[in-house]
């Protein structure tokens, strides 16, 4: 009953709790930025494809590649990062035969990691990419042009081009280099006070195009400013357009990279388990102490044990009682209607049958409260006069 009333109270009070909760809070949403989905999420020049795409100039994407491997037509323009594989001996002179033979225009952007070099491939096209802070520290007025801009500001920039010039408009403030020709024979360039930032020249029967930045391009600000009219005027302007190629990635990332980003709760899982199994596999402080084997005991022993517990807990009284009636069973089956006769009867006739004293057996079958000695001689007795039956 008690059980019963706890269990309802209970249940009361979690509804109570339950309905003030309804009645004092209400669901809200929350917005929150998680980025791009998709293959946006790891392609950052998929926006530009498609723009281009829009504008029916063919485009398409590579994660990586390999100019001994594989280029495309000599029409074709490459978008790709500067990367040390291409500073190889036989993949540069695989690009520069593709750019100076057979025509193609490729367009290089700063490698993804500053601390690469990769200054052979631009020398190799007769470029050079300087660091914005190494031009600041030879004396170029940063005050004069947007070398040190905040991050929102968009500055003016300017374009000479063979047939007419062109002011832009662009976001100065992640462009860290400044490009330069050996021979300062540019067909196009794009410049603000601390230099050019992009810049295009011919090599041989293609050209190649260097773009201090790549930030102008990727998916988040192609439509800021006129980042999206630059990309246009570099894979298409003063330059018979063809495909349009980017690669997005030079080089694959290290397996335990790929893994991390596919599945790091996995990844967390198994760490805990190893740690667990490594502690579980620790030594421990002092010897193990082994369980004995269970061994097998003589049917002696269980008895032993049944008659102590039977007198600890029992008590000799009950003990008595029940050999007692175990004795008389057996001597029911020799005297039919022994167990219907007094005790003293009992006694006659179990002495005529077995040779014993009657008394010695009228006060063993008695039974009672007695002390160890009685009580060992009774039950004696009583064995004594269950073999003679």
């Amino acid at each position: 009953m008690n059980s019963r009333i706890g269990g309802i109270v209970l249940s009361l009070v979690i509804a109570g709790l339950v309905g003030w909760f309804l009645m004092t809070h209400e669901r809200q949403s929350q917005e929150f930025y998680v980025g791009f989905s998709g293959e946006a999420r790891y392609n950052p020049f998929l926006a530009a494809e498609r723009l281009l795409n829009e504008l029916d100039i063919e485009a398409d994407s590579r994660e990586t590649f390999r100019p001994s491997e594989w280029l495309p037509p000599g029409t074709d323009t490459l978008i790709v990062y500067a990367n040390p594989v291409l500073t190889e001996s036989v993949e540069l002179a695989s690009l520069y035969d593709w750019v100076s033979i057979e025509g193609g225009h490729l367009v290089l952007l700063p490698p993804r990691d500053d601390d690469v070099n990769v200054d052979v491939l631009f020398t190799e096209f007769g470029l050079t990419m300087l660091p914005t802070n190494d031009l600041a520290e030879d004396g170029v007025d940063e005050e004069a042009g947007g070398g040190d801009t905040g991050d929102e500001e968009v500055a003016d920039a300017d374009t000479e081009a063979p047939e007419d010039e062109v002011d832009y408009e662009v976001d100065l403030s992640a462009t860290p280099y400044r490009l330069e020709a050996f021979d300062a024979d540019a067909s196009a360039s794009l410049y603000d006070d601390l230099g050019n930032i992009a810049l295009r020249r011919a090599e041989g029967n293609g050209y190649v195009t260097a773009v201090a930045s790549e930030y102008y391009f990727n998916n988040y600000w192609l439509n800021e400013a006129d980042h999206a009219r630059l990309l246009l005027d570099v894979v298409a302007g003063y330059v018979v357009p063809g495909k349009v190629w980017f690669v997005y990635q030079m080089s694959f990332p290290p397996l335990w990279k790929v893994i991390l980003d596919a599945a790091p709760y996995l990844l967390s899982t198994l760490a805990l388990i190893l740690v667990f199994w490594l502690w579980s596999r620790m030594p421990r402080f002092g010897p193990l102490v082994e369980a004995q084997p269970d061994t097998r005991r003589s049917i002696g022993e269980h008895v032993a044990a049944a008659g102590r517990f039977g007198w600890r807990y029992d008590g000799a009284a009950a003990l008595i009682d029940d050999t007692v009636r175990a004795t008389l069973h057996e001597a029911e089956r020799r005297h039919p209607g022994l167990t219907r006769q007094p005790r003293a009867k009992q006694a006659e006739t179990l002495a005529h049958m077995t040779g014993l004293d009657a008394q010695d057996i009228l006060d063993a079958l008695s039974g009672g409260e007695m002390p160890a000695r009685d009580f060992t001689e009774s039950i004696q007795l009583l064995q004594t006069l269950r073999k003679k039956l």
